[in-house]
Formats: structure tokens, C-alpha cells, sequence
């Protein structure tokens, strides 16, 4: 492996498999075509490994361009679940038709984020990536309105879960339809814990208008694509490749990205340290040429050891098909935040910014809705204790 084989070559554990799902999403059909004939693949961990990371329509697709020599049985499976992906992908997409063309008569702007219409635009082709539910983001003054219009077509919250108080804290809204995936409503990237001042208006105003299976729809300009995609990886500490593999495809789609307005715009939000974290990590991974600018703050900028620290963190994740533990997170939110000023408001936030699970853990009057505070910060000790306890 030409590129991405040094960063690789301390982590032994399943590192031939990791290097073919690499291979796999960077189009490397020979390398791709080598490690899959190779008899000393772990075929349970491969299996499991593209399932977690959601990349079963690329894997199923070169198996079945490719005459690999696979076992069997491990090519049935991988030829169902790439059926089962794809049958998904299509409802999915025309789900997200049906449900663009309702919020548009109904006067409600809305602005499609990951799913099918993001793969379209990054991957050249929606089948491509896996999805497992729509994101439609929408203007928060709207969202009573949304919730009102999806509701005539049976997508509804979860039962018990009253909404309005959502509005205060969150931004976002799980709805369920029966026999259908859920649909993430959203008037904003992050919720305010993550301490992420993202200007979404301004992104919205720049939001050029695309084509997506013959329908006019918004879609993020590249540069607010790639800072919130970003911003979405280290949410989840980029335990899975699939996030990264978005970050490399937008770099190889998008090549005249306005990098100072970019970069500006990242420090200005203190979210710098979080876009060249993804940045780094897709660099290493997908050997992605980055301006020199932006290798130089990643290499020797203020934050350079804590996104070594993070990117290699990360690395394990995936390869161990795993998550951070509950202590483990918050260490990996903090490093990507390199400013003492701005890891201390994710720390306050993160304490005092109640959520629906504070919410129903214990009712209170409305004239007690300040306390709800105090059972926030009740319960988060209590899950810290937790796991300190099954740590010992």
C-alpha cells in the first residue's frame, strides 16, 4: 500500500483486513483483489467489520465485479446484505422525494443532509453508501410546523417524548413511521453541550440548489459540507471508516475549495482543531493531498499532539469495531478542543444543558424547571461512579 501504510504499521490487530476495506474504498482493485484472495482473512471479523462500518454496497458491488475466490458461503452473504443495501437506498431515496415534495407545497424549506441525496453528490452514485435513516434539516421557527405536516403521513415522535421542550436544548427530533426507517428532523448541526457555535443561517444562505432524482433540492455549499461533516465524525470519535471515506470523497470531488474562507470561518467558530482533526485522519487513511497550509497546522499547529493522540484513538476504534467508553468520549471530545477557554464551555455545557432523558427521569412541576439542572448533574454523577465502580 503505496500510501497510509506507515500510519498503519504499529496497529497489527486485524491490519491485513483493515488494509482491504481501505483498498476497497479507494479503488485500489488490484491491492483489493490480493487481499481477498488471501486464505488468512478473518472472514467473521471482515463480515462484521463491513457491517459496522456501513460500507456493505461498496464491498458486495467489487465481489461481484471481481472473480476473488471467495468461500462460498461468505460470497452468498455478501450478495444478500448487498441487495437488502440497495433495496434500502432506493426506498429510502424515494421516501426522501415523497417527503421533500410534501414540506415544499407546504411552504417548509428544508435542506437534505447525509442519506441518498449526500451520497449522490460525493459518491456520484446514492446506491453507493449506505444509509440507515433521512436527515432533513430545517429552520428551527419552522419545526412545529414540519412536525405537524410529517405527521399527516404517519412519521411521528416517539411516544411520551413532548418535543416542544426538544426545541430549548436539542436540534434535533428522532420521528418514527411504521415499516419505515426513522427521519431525523433537525434545526441545527450539534446540540448545545458540544459547545459548536455554527452558524447554520449563513450556511443556509449559501446552499446552492442541486439535482437529485429530477427534483430541485438544497444541499450544503462543499466547504460547510466538509466543516460539518467534520464536526459529525467527532461527535462519534470517527469510529467508523465510512465517515472518513465521505470526508475523501468530497476532496476528490470538490478541488477548488475556498480553503481561507474555510479555515477563517473554522477558527472564528473555534472548530479549527475539530476540521483538521478529519482532515488528518482522511489524509492518513485515503492519502489525500492537503494544501500546505492545512498540513502544516496539522503537523505543527497548537493541537498537532492532541490529533495525533485522537487520530490514532480513532484507528483502534475502527479496527476494533468499537466506541470510546463513557470516560474515554469525553477525553476525545476535549482533545480536539485546543483552547483552555473552549474546553472548559464544552465541560460547563455538557453539565448544565438538560435533555429529554433528564426530562423523564423524573417529573417536575413547571414552576421547578430550573432544578432539572441539579437531576442533570445527578445523573451524570451517577454514570460517572458507574463506571468507575466496573473499572475497579
Amino acid at each position: 500500500m503505496a500510501a497510509g501504510s506507515d500510519f498503519l504499521a504499529g496497529v497489527n490487530d486485524h491490519a491485513r483486513e483493515f488494509r482491504l476495506l481501505l483498498a476497497l474504498l479507494r479503488d485500489e482493485r488490484e491491492l483489493g483483489h490480493e487481499l481477498l484472495s488471501d486464505p488468512s482473512i478473518d472472514w467473521d471479523y471482515l463480515i462484521r467489520a463491513v457491517e459496522f462500518h456501513g460500507l456493505i454496497p461498496v464491498v458486495a458491488r467489487f465481489v461481484k465485479e471481481t472473480d476473488c475466490g471467495l468461500p462460498h458461503s461468505i460470497g452468498v452473504q455478501l450478495d444478500q446484505a448487498g441487495r437488502q443495501a440497495l433495496q434500502a437506498n432506493v426506498m429510502l431515496a424515494g421516501e426522501l422525494m415523497r417527503v421533500l415534495r410534501l414540506l415544499n407545497a407546504a411552504g417548509i424549506e428544508c435542506l437534505p443532509f447525509k442519506g441518498p441525496a449526500m451520497a449522490a453528490q460525493l459518491w456520484g452514485d446514492f446506491t453507493l453508501r449506505q444509509s440507515i435513516d433521512l436527515d432533513l434539516l430545517v429552520h428551527r421557527a419552522q419545526v412545529p410546523e414540519a412536525i405537524s405536516c410529517l405527521a399527516e403521513t404517519g412519521y411521528c415522535p416517539q411516544s411520551g417524548c413532548d418535543w416542544r421542550k426538544s426545541l430549548e436544548t436539542s436540534v434535533e427530533l428522532s420521528l418514527h413511521k411504521p415499516r419505515m426507517l426513522s427521519l431525523e428532523l433537525q434545526w441545527g448541526i450539534a446540540p448545545a453541550y458540544f459547545s459548536v457555535d455554527f452558524d447554520f443561517e449563513s450556511s443556509w444562505e449559501r446552499s446552492p440548489v442541486s439535482d437529485f432524482a429530477g427534483q430541485r433540492i438544497r444541499m450544503f455549499a462543499p466547504e460547510d459540507l466538509l466543516l460539518i461533516l467534520c464536526i459529525h465524525g467527532w461527535k462519534h470519535a470517527w469510529n467508523r471508516l465510512l465517515w472518513a471515506a465521505d470526508i475523501a470523497k468530497l476532496l476528490q470531488t470538490y478541488r477548488d475549495l475556498e480553503w481561507d474562507f474555510l479555515l477563517s470561518g473554522a477558527r472564528a467558530t473555534r472548530l479549527e482543531s475539530v476540521l483538521l482533526l478529519g482532515l488528518k485522519l482522511t489524509s492518513e487513511l485515503f492519502a489525500v493531498k492537503l494544501p500546505r497550509e492545512v498540513e502544516s497546522r496539522v503537523a505543527r499547529g497548537p493541537a498537532a499532539k492532541q490529533l495525533e493522540t485522537a487520530t490514532a484513538e480513532s484507528v483502534s476504534y475502527m479496527k476494533g469495531l468499537t466506541q470510546p467508553s463513557y470516560i474515554g468520549w469525553h477525553r476525545y471530545m476535549l482533545r480536539a478542543r485546543e483552547r483552555r477557554v473552549d474546553r472548559f464551555r464544552h465541560v460547563s455545557r455538557f453539565l448544565l444543558t438538560t435533555n429529554a432523558n433528564d426530562w423523564h427521569s423524573l417529573r417536575l412541576p413547571g414552576l421547578l424547571g430550573p432544578f432539572y439542572q441539579l437531576v442533570r448533574l445527578a445523573r451524570v454523577g451517577h454514570v460517572a461512579v458507574q463506571y468507575a465502580w466496573r473499572r475497579d
